[in-house]
């Protein structure tokens, strides 16, 4: 139920991918040049720790309580290697006037463009199949940072699904942007099987492909598919 949430404080999803390409190097590098490893390995914990500690300045972010621009999201699954029990939504809001209205950090300056991640349900309706609703006028325009109201503008969503919900599997991620949104079009993306449930690496993000001639030849025929459609609301959300 829309409510009062804290503003978002993890870094982007790259992050995690960006912490997986520092730790492959550090192998290479820790013999050769040990220096360069401690300053990777640094980095890799520093962004690791930013990830659960909240931003300064953060404010709340207000939810509407009446949102009417609602759209019903399909997520379905085909050949999948295996089953998903962890299957979460989220709709993500940036500020359209972020420069204006974001948090200024009071020493180096720097403003940060306010983004809003919201987790919406999507519900199993059969094996490969899942279902959700969401809000495109969801966030309240607002002045959270004493700057300049802020005026959200929903961007995508996107479904993040996990074999059993540990957090060391393999983050299977796909999203639809807007404009397919609002015309009532779809998004599919083609996975390779090897990642299920986990990668070589722990935590591993999997953005799929849009082809299959994207993967190696070997590997074509070795891929499941998540696609998201989307439908006018049922007249319960009108």
């Amino acid at each position: 139920m829309p409510g009062v949430i804290p503003l978002p404080h993890r870094l982007t999803p790259a992050i995690d991918a960006l912490n997986i390409r520092i730790l492959a190097l550090l192998k290479e590098k820790e013999m050769r040049f040990p220096f360069t490893a401690l300053l990777l390995l640094s980095l890799a914990f520093l962004l690791g720790c930013n990830q659960d500690k909240p931003r300064p300045g953060a404010r709340t972010v207000r939810l509407n309580p009446d949102p009417q621009h609602a759209y019903q999201l399909t997520l379905t699954l085909e050949n999948a290697p295996g089953p998903f029990a962890h299957v979460q939504g989220v709709m993500q809001f940036n500020a359209e006037n972020g420069a204006l209205c974001g948090y200024r950090e009071p020493i180096t300056a720097i403003i940060s463009d306010p983004v809003e991640n919201i987790p919406f349900d999507l519900t199993k309706v059969s094996d490969n199949e899942y279902s959700g609703t969401i809000y495109t006028d969801y966030l309240m325009d607002d002045n959270y940072y004493g700057r300049a109201v802020c005026h959200w503008k929903f961007t995508e969503a996107r479904a993040r699904l996990r074999a059993t919900g540990d957090t060391k599997e393999t983050r299977f991620i796909i999203d639809i942007h807007l404009d397919k949104i609002q015309n009532l079009g779809s998004e599919s993306r083609y996975y390779w099987k090897g990642r299920y449930p986990q990668s070589f690496s722990e935590r591993f993000i999997d953005l799929g492909s849009i082809t299959p001639e994207e993967y190696l030849p070997e590997f074509r025929n070795d891929v499941f598919t998540i696609s998201l459609t989307v439908k006018e609301p049922d007249n319960e959300h009108n």
